[in-house]
């Protein structure tokens, strides 16, 4: 085995090596865009993402508080009209 014979070895080790390099890079590419294509289903699933789902969240809540004090400042002018009569 003289020097083509090492190079030659070399040659083909470098090559199996960098095909196993891209099956890496193809993997890691493949799991990146899957993570990325699930989190898009569940969106569509849902019609809502998270943020937008803790905002629709927080607006319910508000709607809710407004009727309450709503609801408390009729209460306190009943009150307030029995008092007087």
């Amino acid at each position: 085995q003289g020097l083509l014979g090492i190079v030659t070895e070399f040659w083909n080790d470098n090559k199996e090596f960098n095909r196993y390099l891209q099956g890496i890079e193809k993997n890691q590419y493949t799991t990146r865009s899957t993570a990325k294509k699930n989190k898009l289903q569940k969106k569509s699933e849902t019609g809502l993402d998270e943020t937008e789902r803790n905002l629709t969240i927080r607006e319910k809540q508000l709607e809710l508080e407004e009727r309450e004090a709503e609801l408390e400042l009729k209460r306190l002018n009943i009150k307030k009209m029995k008092k007087r009569s």
